[in-house]
């Protein structure tokens, strides 16, 4: 009878080791195993003991040596058969751990494809990664993402992409673009790669930048930390640590179908505007670029943002045989 009460809990134990081990539980599994480690001592001393066969059945590379650590199991299921029919449950426990070794050994053996995200032109997605947090993915926008057991990696090929980070003080949650990589735990910021540069804003706990590790363009010690209300760019060729306070309604404008800038030349909102309208605007005079704009306009209907440009910055818009917008002064 002893033995007919142990192996429910020996499986459920396997599954809760092999499922931790995984690095991928969602927060309500992770909620549920400590309810059931909590329910009955027996579990924690079966969850504890899984997981250290298991983490031996995680260096194993193929069958002959999950053999190995079924002749090790026996013997560890006598050592503990005092506390209860262990031997009664080595049989189930050495199948787990051939299970283990074959999955752990796949996991070893391949590197796992990472996840790609991406919006079109004038597009914005949400989308929930593995770990539970949330991604708000901006126009035009590539991400990658590969999470591992030690390290969740994002990777925002170009774009702009608002995080929302599950906290895990195992797994970092590390963003890298072409010039910066943004290391957390879990807090709220805002990533934007335009080009070779990179703006992290932080909406809420603190994040950790630098330059990624290919760069050879900022000094080692670049590293800069940002708590909430701060931003700072990075860019090539430049060792300059630039952090600044920032409103952070313009920065999450986009998340409302808006663009907010305050006083930015025009030459930078024209070149961010083009990242959501396919009928891409061109300046007709040069001198037209350092006119400094102060405003909002609407990402979703570019009729009312050639409307606001035109009188707000008393210009005129004209259509080119291309499509394209061409702006030049009025009059």
């Amino acid at each position: 009878m002893k033995g007919n009460i142990s192996q429910p809990i020996d499986d459920r134990a396997a599954r809760w080791a092999a499922r931790t081990l995984s690095g991928v539980m969602k927060p309500e599994e992770k909620t549920a195993l400590a309810g059931w480690l909590e329910a009955d001592p027996r579990h924690r001393q079966a969850f504890d003991s899984y997981v250290e066969i298991t983490e031996l059945a995680s260096e194993a590379h193929d069958v002959a040596a999950a053999a190995a650590l079924e002749r090790e199991l026996e013997v560890f299921a006598h050592e503990r058969s005092s506390r209860w029919s262990w031997l009664v449950a080595a049989p189930a426990m050495a199948a787990s751990i051939a299970a283990a070794a074959l999955f752990f050994g796949a996991m070893t053996n391949s590197q796992p494809t990472p996840e790609r995200y991406a919006t079109a032109r004038g597009e914005t997605a949400v989308f929930t990664l593995k770990d539970g947090s949330a991604v708000s993915l901006n126009t035009d926008s590539v991400l990658e993402v590969n999470f591992s057991n030690e390290e969740r990696s994002v990777s925002l090929a170009r774009g702009e992409a608002l995080f929302d980070v599950t906290r895990d003080a195992e797994r970092p949650f590390v963003v890298s673009s072409a010039t910066a990589e943004a290391r957390v735990l879990g807090t709220r910021f805002n990533v934007k790669a335009m080009g070779e540069s990179t703006i992290v804003s932080v909406l809420s706990g603190v994040v950790e930048v630098n330059a990624v590790k290919e760069s050879v363009h900022r000094a080692a010690d670049a590293a800069v930390t940002l708590i909430a209300g701060q931003e700072t760019i990075f860019i090539p060729d430049s060792n300059k640590k630039d952090v600044r306070t920032f409103n952070p309604d313009a920065v999450t404008s986009w998340l409302r179908g808006k663009a907010i800038y305050e006083n930015q030349p025009l030459s930078a909102v024209i070149a961010d505007l083009n990242r959501y309208y396919t009928a891409q605007f061109l300046l007709g005079d040069d001198s037209l670029g350092n006119i400094p704009v102060t405003g909002g306009f609407d990402l979703k209907d570019q009729a009312i943002t050639i409307e606001a440009l035109e009188i707000a910055l008393s210009l005129r818009a004209e259509k080119n045989p291309n499509g394209q917008i061409l702006l030049l002064p009025n009059g």
